[in-house]
C-alpha cells in the first residue's frame, strides 16, 4: 500500500494521521461541546482527510494481516459505545444506504493536510439492498418447521438489526444471529475481542455452528447460503447439509472452487451447490446463475 508520491505507507503513519484528524473533530463539533455544526465539520479537511484514512487503513489492515486481524479490529471503533446506541447507529445506516445508489467512489484525503502518511486514495462500494427471495425463502422454511439461523463475520448486535426489525422483511429471532462479540463491562463495548468466542469466519464458523446447534440439536444444518471464503467451510463441513447455494460474486480463492463445482453440476436433481447470479447495478438477484458484476456490460458464470 502506497501513498500519491508511491511511498509505502505504514499502519502506525496512518494511525497517527487518524488520531490528530479526530482529535480536532471531537473539539470542533458542537455535539461535543465544540461551536461547529455537523455539516460545517464535515466540510473540513480533518474530516476528508479522516474518512479517506479510515477507508484505508481498513482495506489495508485485511489485505496485510487477512480477516482474522481486521474483522475483529474494525469493531474495537464501537468502544464506550452502547449496544442500544450501536442498534440505533446500525438502523440509520441501513436506512441511509437502502435509499442510496448503488456506485463505487474513490475518496483521497486531504492535500493539505498529509500528515505521516501522505496523501491517500481508495475506492469504496455504496448502497445497501434487501433480498426478498432470501425472505420469502426464510418464511416458507420456517413455516415448514425449519429453525432459522444468521451466521455473520459482523458484530451480532450490529447485524441482528437487519435480521430481526419487521420493516426489512426477515424477521429473524435476534438470539439466532450468530457473529463477533466483544468483551462488554455492562451494556458497553470494549476494544477487545470475547475472550472464549470463536472467530467467526471460515473455520470459526464451523466451529460456532458445531458449538450452538449441533451440539443442541443433534444435526447440522440442512441448506447453507454463503457467498464469499469466510462461509467455504461451513458450506462443506456438515454431512446434514442437502444443499449449499453460491450467491455468484464472481470469485475465485475457496469458494471459486465451490462456484465451479456449482457450474458443472447445473441441471442436476441432484446437484450439491448451485449458482445464484445477480445483477450487482441494481443489487438484485436474478433468475440464473451467471452474474452481470458492477461497470461491466456482460454476464459471466465463473471468476
Amino acid at each position: 500500500f502506497k501513498n500519491a508520491e508511491g511511498k509505502p505507507v505504514g499502519l502506525e503513519a496512518v494511525a497517527n494521521d487518524l488520531t490528530e484528524d479526530y482529535r480536532y473533530l471531537w473539539g470542533a463539533y458542537a455535539g461535543m461541546k465544540g461551536s461547529a455544526s455537523l455539516e460545517e465539520v464535515k466540510k473540513s479537511e480533518q474530516f476528508i482527510d479522516f474518512k479517506a484514512k479510515l477507508y484505508f487503513l481498513y482495506e489495508a489492515i485485511n489485505d496485510t494481516y487477512g480477516p482474522t486481524v481486521g474483522y475483529p479490529w474494525v469493531l474495537y471503533l464501537f468502544a464506550g459505545y452502547s449496544v442500544k446506541q450501536v442498534a440505533a447507529l446500525a438502523e440509520a445506516s441501513n436506512d441511509v444506504n437502502l435509499g442510496d445508489s448503488i456506485r463505487k467512489v474513490k475518496y483521497t484525503s486531504s492535500t493539505t493536510l498529509p500528515g505521516q502518511s501522505g496523501v491517500l486514495s481508495v475506492s469504496h462500494t455504496h448502497g445497501l439492498r434487501l433480498t426478498p427471495e432470501i425472505a420469502n425463502t426464510m418464511h416458507v422454511l420456517t413455516g415448514a418447521g425449519f429453525d432459522i439461523y444468521v451466521s455473520t463475520a459482523s458484530l451480532e448486535d450490529v447485524v441482528r438489526v437487519f435480521a430481526m426489525l419487521p420493516k426489512y422483511g426477515y424477521n429473524v429471532p435476534p438470539e439466532n444471529v450468530l457473529g463477533l462479540r466483544l468483551e462488554m463491562d455492562g451494556d458497553t463495548y470494549q476494544p477487545r475481542y470475547r475472550k472464549g468466542w470463536p472467530l467467526n469466519y471460515g473455520p470459526g464458523k464451523t466451529e460456532l455452528i458445531k458449538r450452538e446447534l449441533v451440539a443442541k440439536k443433534g444435526y447440522g444444518p440442512a441448506l447453507v447460503f454463503g457467498d464469499s471464503d469466510g462461509d467455504f467451510d461451513m458450506l462443506r463441513d456438515f454431512p446434514d447439509t442437502r444443499l449449499g447455494v453460491l450467491v455468484n460474486r464472481l470469485k475465485k480463492g475457496n469458494i471459486g472452487s465451490l462456484c465451479k463445482l456449482g457450474a458443472e453440476q447445473m441441471g442436476r436433481a441432484d446437484a450439491r451447490y448451485v449458482l445464484q447470479g445477480r445483477d450487482e447495478r441494481t443489487g438484485q438477484w436474478i433468475p440464473e446463475e451467471a452474474t452481470l458484476k458492477l461497470g461491466a456490460a456482460d454476464k459471466k458464470l465463473l471468476a
